[in-house]
């Protein structure tokens, strides 16, 4: 794992469990809110993973217009458990 800071995490479906989505969405942000800097979590459902960033306007991929369009935003390195810690990448 890297010792930078944690810019995003990718978490399968099914970790949260069962339940209300309100509940699941409180399990989601209680986990990785200390990861993720201590402050808001906003989650994103992108297909069958929970996409979640310290910031609203993250998104996974680079905007369409630029020269990066379509590429991931992040290195993500798999904790070992299925969740994925993601790393922004510079705009080389």
């Amino acid at each position: 794992m890297s010792d930078r800071d944690i810019d995003a995490v990718r978490v399968p479906i099914g970790f949260v469990g069962v339940g209300p989505a309100a509940a699941r969405l409180e399990r989601l942000q209680a986990e990785f809110r200390g990861l993720l800097g201590h402050g808001p979590v906003f989650v994103r459902l992108q297909g069958g993973e929970h996409f979640l960033t310290a910031h609203p306007d993250d998104s996974l991929q680079f905007p369409r217009s630029g020269p990066r369009s379509g590429e991931s935003r992040y290195r993500w390195e798999d904790r070992g458990d299925g969740i994925c810690l993601g790393y922004l990448k510079t705009d080389e």
